[in-house]
C-alpha cells in the first residue's frame, strides 16, 4: 500500500515537476511509483497540459458548463463561432489535353441477318465522330448458305442475297467515311474469313477440295474475291492493334456469362482484348502491379456485343445484346479509353456524343 500524500510532498512533487523532471525521475526522487506521481499530477492539474473546460473560450464554456451565465446578447457572438473556416481559393491542378482519335469496333452483324436499328445507329455515330478507323470484327456475313447446319427451308438462303447486303452497309459506310480518309479492316473469323476455322474455308475444302490443285486457287476463292467490292478499300487481317496495346480479334471461346468470355480471353492472349463472337457485353478490367523490373500495368477485356437480330431462325431466345465499342486514343501507346455502345429498342445512349440516337424504321 502506498503511503500517504501530504502537503509538503505535494510541494515538492510541484517543485520538481516545474523544474522539467521526468515521471520516472521524480518517482525515484520521492521513492514513489510512477503510477503514483501520474495520480498526483492529475489531480493537481500540475504536468502535461491537457484540454480542460478552463480552456474553452468564455461563452463556449458557459454553454458546456450549462452555468447559464450566457445573456441573450451574447448569442450572435456566440453563433459567430461556428462560421465555417474560410479559405482563399485553392489552387488549380496542373493539366495539358492532347487531341485524340477514335476507333469503332463492330462485329457479328452475320449478313443478311443484320439488325437493321443497330446498323443505323453505328452509322450515325461514324458521322458525327468521324473515327479514323472501322474495325469489322468478324462473322460479317453469316454464310448459312453454305453452312451444315439444319436451315428452315420455307426461307432462301442465297450467297447473293448476303453480298448484297453487306455491300449495302460498306456503300453507306464508305460514303460518310471518305471525307476523312477512315480506314475500313475486317478480322478473320468462324463465319467469315479465310481462316481453316471459317465456313468458307471449310465449305470448299469439303465440297470442291480438287480447285486446290490450281495454280491461281489461292487468288480466285480467297474470300476477298468473292465478298469485297472494288470501290471499297477493307482490308481482311487476323486481329488489328488499337495504342499497341489492345488485340482486337474475333475471339474463339464462349463462356457463361458476359464479361467471363473476355477474362478469359485476356488470359489466352496475356493481354488487353476486344473481341466479338459470343454476341454478348461485358468488360473485366484487372491491374497488376509493379514487380521487378516489371512496371504496373492493367489488363482490360471486353466483348462488344452484336450487330445482327437477336431473333434468328436457328436458335430460340439467345443471349445475346447488340452494340459495339468505341475506343478513344492518342499517339501514347497503351493509352485509350472504352464506351460499350448498347442498343436497345433501336436507341441508344452514345456518351461520347452525350446523345441518344434513336433509329427510325424504314
Amino acid at each position: 500500500m502506498s503511503k500517504p500524500w501530504t502537503p509538503d510532498d505535494e510541494q515538492t512533487l510541484r517543485e520538481l515537476t516545474d523544474a522539467g523532471l521526468k515521471i520516472a525521475q521524480i518517482a525515484a526522487r520521492m521513492q514513489r511509483t510512477v503510477a503514483s506521481i501520474h495520480n498526483k499530477q492529475h489531480a493537481l492539474d500540475i504536468g502535461t497540459k491537457r484540454n480542460t473546460r478552463k480552456d474553452l473560450p468564455p461563452l463556449d464554456r458557459a454553454i458546456f458548463e450549462g452555468s447559464g451565465r450566457i445573456t441573450k446578447d451574447q448569442i450572435p457572438e456566440w453563433l459567430e463561432q461556428l462560421r465555417p473556416v474560410a479559405l482563399p481559393a485553392p489552387e488549380k491542378p496542373k493539366r495539358t489535353v492532347e487531341p485524340g482519335h477514335y476507333t469503332l469496333v463492330a462485329g457479328d452483324f452475320h449478313f443478311p441477318a443484320q439488325s437493321n436499328a443497330s446498323l443505323a445507329i453505328l452509322l450515325e455515330v461514324i458521322s458525327q465522330l468521324r473515327p479514323q478507323r472501322l474495325i469489322l470484327n468478324g462473322d460479317t456475313v453469316d454464310l448459312l448458305a453454305v453452312s451444315k447446319y439444319p436451315k428452315d427451308q420455307r426461307h432462301v438462303w442465297d450467297l447473293r442475297h448476303e453480298v448484297t447486303e453487306f455491300h449495302k452497309f460498306l456503300h453507306m459506310a464508305h460514303s460518310l467515311g471518305r471525307a476523312w480518309g477512315m480506314e475500313f479492316v475486317e478480322t478473320e473469323a468462324n463465319h467469315s474469313g479465310n481462316g481453316t476455322a471459317s465456313r468458307w474455308h471449310r465449305y470448299l475444302s469439303d465440297r470442291v477440295p480438287v480447285l486446290y490443285g490450281h495454280p491461281k486457287a489461292e487468288q480466285l476463292l480467297e474470300y476477298q474475291t468473292w465478298f469485297y467490292p472494288d470501290w471499297c478499300p477493307i482490308r481482311l487481317q487476323d486481329h488489328a492493334m488499337i495504342a499497341d496495346e489492345l488485340l482486337v480479334l474475333h475471339g474463339d471461346m464462349v463462356r457463361k456469362h458476359a464479361a467471363y468470355s473476355a477474362r478469359g480471353h485476356a488470359e489466352k492472349w496475356h493481354s488487353s482484348v476486344m473481341h466479338s463472337h459470343t454476341h454478348r457485353m461485358g468488360s473485366s478490367l484487372e491491374r497488376i502491379p509493379a514487380v521487378g523490373v516489371r512496371p504496373e500495368q492493367v489488363r482490360r477485356a471486353y466483348e462488344i456485343g452484336c450487330m445482327c437480330d437477336l431473333n434468328p431462325s436457328y436458335v430460340s431466345a439467345p443471349n445475346w445484346t447488340n452494340g459495339f465499342a468505341i475506343v478513344s486514343h492518342g499517339d501514347e501507346p497503351g493509352l485509350y479509353g472504352v464506351e460499350l455502345v448498347n442498343v436497345v429498342k433501336d436507341r441508344a445512349v452514345v456518351a461520347a456524343l452525350g446523345k441518344t440516337i434513336i433509329a427510325q424504321p424504314v
